[in-house]
């Protein structure tokens, strides 16, 4: 049996978000955003983050990083931003400050990753 590593349980959250944003979570958007935006993604970012550093380098963990901050961005453009879009007939950027923030909190992970191996004495 396969092990399910951190990035397939990131990657499971965030196509989890987006199912429950178009098949319900759009008519409790304030309890959605909080739940997910802010909890949920950033903590399985971090957890993810932490654990993908832990065994890789970090100028890999740097690449994560960048990887988290698209699919961070990507989330909040096919939920939110595509909803108004599909509501308001018009088209929308992505707004990229939404991947600045998952590539912090990504880093944060990756920085949490290399002192716990430290503390644990593996480099």
């Amino acid at each position: 049996m396969k092990k399910i590593t951190s990035q397939t349980s990131f990657i499971f959250t965030l196509i989890l978000s987006l199912l429950v944003f178009w098949l319900g979570g759009r008519q409790d958007a304030m309890l959605y955003s909080i739940a997910f935006f802010y909890l949920i993604i950033p903590a399985s970012t971090l957890v993810s983050s932490a654990a993908w550093s832990m065994k890789h380098s970090f100028g890999s963990s740097i690449i994560l990083a960048l990887c988290h901050g698209l699919s961070f961005m990507m989330v909040e453009y096919l939920t939110f931003s595509l909803a108004n879009m599909i509501a308001f007939d018009h088209i929308n950027m992505p707004n990229f400050e939404f991947g600045l923030s998952g590539i912090a909190i990504s880093i944060i992970g990756a920085l949490i990753g290399k002192i716990i191996c430290r503390v644990r004495g593996r480099s």
